[in-house]
């Protein structure tokens, strides 16, 4: 009896701030269920009347009345039909104060802390694989030139960029914005976004040297192969690397593929000199002294057939007044005399001695023409003319093959 008097006496002292509690409790949750939007000083003290009743609750030294707890049921009932307004997401004030309580995790009625929407992180690893693809591919370029110094510093650029993008993942550079975020004021959810701004910044840094840098080094690789070519007739050793170099960092540069086949012709490696005219005609189609040198390649390697439709593609997209049409004019009559059709060639050919300095290949072609034909007087005419052209101060010829000269020599001396 003792010890139920004493538990008597002691029920009444707790029960009374206890139901203050609820009171209050169902007090705050009208308030907060009837203004639109709450207020959030009147959320966080229902939050920290519902914690006080669960820690009255929790410490053992009073349990409430059937009744009374019913009625904090009904009222939990009530509190999770409110989640939506007492929702935390948006209001720094609350966050905040979330964060200085520090409510236990059995505190359902705390909303939890709003997660960061997973396309901020999704996007951000998103540009650091695009940007580890584009340093791969400017690095893959530049060594494929054989780098100089110029070249080494751009990768070396490169990788810092791409290491200080991918650290944005790393523990301790994710440590470290962690910390300036802090020091900055800016919210947890917020930060992912911060992420995803520093990793695009560095994407931008990455693309713009990824994109100009290469281009950049060509134009750097162009002016020294410019003055490499004007070297090259003293022997210079470096103007084949700077072409590579340049058509490496610029695979879309016509002339780069260009110079590097005119290069390659002068030094009798006619296969890589077609491979490169061939390029160059790829990137761009319109370039007519690819065709007329190509087509004239193609005839040296025994290769008529190839050449009539190089040269005759030529013809079509060359301007009327393009100085290099009679070259291909006489690159067409000299497949086509390989092909055995004469009356074209011949017709090609006269096309071709519309140029003055075109005169003494289109008289050579003319010459074989006439030659394989059967018409040995209309062959030693045109061989007279060669002869006379070449010894002519006012013309200026191209590259006149050899045989010609000989063949002329052979067929005026055979009928003298």
């Amino acid at each position: 009896m003792a010890n139920a008097d004493t538990g008597a006496a002691v029920a009444p002292e707790v029960s009374a701030p206890f139901e203050a509690l609820v009171e209050n409790y169902e007090a705050l949750l009208k308030q907060v269920d009837s203004n639109h939007p709450p207020d959030k000083y009147a959320v966080y003290q229902l939050l920290v009347v519902r914690d006080q009743i669960a820690a009255a609750g929790r410490d053992g030294t009073y349990r409430p009345p059937v009744s009374l707890a019913k009625r904090v049921c009904t009222l939990d009932d009530a509190l999770r039909r409110l989640s939506n307004q007492i929702a935390i997401r948006g209001k720094p004030d609350l966050e905040d104060l979330r964060d200085s309580v520090q409510p236990p995790e059995q505190n359902w009625w705390w909303p939890p802390k709003p997660s960061p929407n997973p396309l901020w992180t999704i996007g951000a690893v998103l540009l650091l694989t695009v940007s580890v693809t584009m340093i791969t591919d400017f690095t893959r370029r530049i060594l494929s030139s054989d780098p100089d110094a110029l070249g080494i510093a751009a990768i070396a650029l490169q990788a810092i960029l791409g290491v200080a993008a991918s650290s944005t993942f790393s523990e301790g550079g994710w440590r470290w914005i962690e910390d300036l975020l802090l020091r900055r004021g800016v919210p947890p959810q917020s930060r992912p976004r911060w992420k995803l701004g520093v990793t695009l910044l560095l994407f931008l840094l990455v693309a713009t040297a990824w994109k100009l840098g290469p281009l950049g080094l060509a134009m750097y690789y162009r002016y020294y192969n410019d003055v490499a070519y004007h070297a090259d007739a003293n022997g210079s050793p470096d103007t084949l690397q700077f072409y590579k170099r340049a058509i490496a960092l610029d695979p879309q540069m016509p002339q780069a593929h260009f110079n590097l086949a005119t290069l390659y012709e002068r030094r009798y490696d006619y296969d890589k000199a077609m491979e490169e005219y061939q390029q160059t005609i790829l990137v761009d189609p319109s370039h007519v002294k690819a065709y007329a040198n190509l087509s004239r390649l193609l005839i040296l390697t025994n290769q008529p057939q190839t050449a009539l439709r190089v040269a005759s593609d030529g013809t079509k997209i060359a301007p009327k007044n393009d100085p290099t049409l009679p070259a291909l004019n006489k690159d067409l009559a000299w497949a086509e005399d390989q092909l055995g059709f004469y009356s074209d060639a011949e017709a090609d050919a006269k096309q071709a001695l519309q140029s003055p300095d075109m005169t003494p290949s289109a008289y050579c072609v003319l010459g074989k023409i006439y030659t394989h034909w059967g018409k040995p007087e209309l062959a030693q005419q045109a061989w007279k003319n060669f002869t006379a052209s070449i010894r002519n101060p006012k013309i200026h010829p191209p590259i006149i093959e050899p045989d010609c000269t000989r063949l002329a020599e052979a067929t005026l001396n055979e009928k003298q």
